[in-house]
């Protein structure tokens, strides 16, 4: 990133964090919703009164069973959706930084690219390929143009129409 312009490497600096940031925050709830869970049923299942906790005592041994697994089985529903939610904040990041790449590959091909245009001086070569390189938008316009038809984009942007 070392060859980009400050106010590109800063963009992708704040599209990097909020990514992070979403995918943290994501995972915050999900596991808030977790412990509720929980706790939830640490409450149903488990907190007796005292009178309640005798008469229960021979129904609780037998549901005793009934519950570990009803508590596994939340429990894994919890996991199973923080693990979705993780998957998708990982997805997100992964595609930030991919398409930090491609453009960042994509600025290091844009002076040997207009090199290949003839009739422009090197002083003119310079001066496309700053302009290109601080605007994302054109590095995907540029290649995303027929050779033949990126001799008339330099020209533009040499005459500031661009």
């Amino acid at each position: 990133m070392a060859g980009l312009d400050l106010a590109t490497r800063q963009s992708w600096r704040r599209k990097k964090c909020i990514a992070m940031l979403s995918l943290w925050l994501s995972t915050m709830h999900l596991l808030n919703w977790f412990w509720i869970i929980v706790v939830k049923h640490a409450v149903e299942h488990h907190v007796l009164s005292g009178n309640e906790a005798v008469r229960n005592q021979k129904k609780r041994k037998r549901s005793a069973v009934y519950d570990n697994q009803s508590l596994g089985r939340e429990i894994k529903e919890a996991a199973s959706l923080i693990a979705s939610e993780i998957a998708k904040g990982s997805q997100l990041l992964s595609k930030a930084m991919g398409v930090d790449a491609e453009i960042s590959r994509k600025r290091q091909k844009i002076d040997h690219e207009i090199r290949k245009i003839p009739n422009f001086t090197v002083a003119e070569v310079i001066k496309v390929v700053c302009h290109i390189a601080r605007h994302s938008e054109l590095i995907e316009v540029f290649f995303s143009m027929e050779e033949k038809n990126r001799e008339e984009l330099v020209r533009a942007i040499l005459n500031g129409e661009v």
